[in-house]
């Protein structure tokens, strides 16, 4: 990206970006500072501009934990607004104030569901047919109906997840 080309506001955005490709703060600071004339705010020493941008950036961080300890707790006392929160902040791309660690675990969770759905139903498929088949006088309707519903639900979990299928 062409430090000419930045605005103002998006400086620390750039800095930030920057940092996170392995660029060291002084290689950034000097470039803002030579190829810079609209950054008021910002010295053109580039010590000073370098300080200035390292407590920036350490304010963000102590204001980035917050959320993301804030968000942690919320997970524990109020999933919901947990979750409202979070489709928030990824909505707005605010990937940094994400809380990760229960993301992640909602999501394997959510793979974790399937599996558990699709073995629920094939549990009761095989147990109804094995009734069926040695349970000739026991034979109802109602197992019958079990047996297709068990087919159609697992169909439809393969469907939406066709990786469950063996």
């Amino acid at each position: 990206m062409n430090v000419k080309e930045i605005s103002a506001d998006k400086v620390m955005d750039y800095v930030r970006q920057e940092q996170a490709k392995g660029r060291e703060m002084k290689d950034i600071v000097k470039e803002l500072v030579e190829n810079r004339d609209d950054v008021i705010l910002l010295s053109r020493d580039p010590e000073i501009v370098e300080q200035q941008l390292r407590e920036i950036v350490e304010r963000d961080k102590k204001e980035s934990a917050l959320i993301k300890n804030e968000l942690s707790e919320l997970y524990e006392t109020d999933f919901v607004l947990w979750s409202e929160k979070t489709a928030q902040l990824l909505r707005e791309r605010s990937f940094k104030n994400v809380d990760w660690d229960n993301v992640i675990e909602e999501i394997e969770g959510l793979g974790s569901s399937d599996k558990r759905g699709l073995r629920s139903q094939l549990i009761r498929i095989i147990k109804h047919l094995l009734k069926w088949q040695y349970q000739h006088e026991k034979r109802s309707r109602s197992w019958e109906i079990s047996i297709r519903n068990g087919r159609m639900e697992a169909k439809l979990i393969v469907e939406d997840s066709p990786s469950l299928k063996p």
